[in-house]
């Protein structure tokens, strides 16, 4: 298991990619733009994630072009957490 994605295959499968940043500026942006608490913040990025990973998310990822079939579990929990620790930047 890698840590940082280096090549494209490490992509969702690597403790942190390039979608890392992303889960962490939408943890910013659920707190200082839509005001939302951190449970609110939390819970939405777990759904996201079950969404995502599901098959009908890999259909959707696929439909807009994306060669996706889901999330390592260690990425899953690092999305989660990026979300999270996005929210929490706001107040530093």
């Amino acid at each position: 298991m890698k840590i940082f994605a280096t090549a494209p295959e490490d992509i969702d499968k690597a403790f942190i990619d390039y979608w890392t940043a992303i889960h962490w500026a939408s943890g910013t942006v659920a707190k200082s733009v839509f005001g939302l608490t951190q449970k609110q913040c939390v819970v939405l990025a777990v759904l996201w994630e079950i969404f995502e990973n599901s098959s009908f998310g890999a259909k959707y990822w696929k439909f807009l072009g994306e060669d996706y079939t889901g999330d390592s579990t260690y990425n899953i929990i690092t999305d989660i957490a990026a979300v999270a620790i996005g929210y929490s930047s706001v107040y530093i």
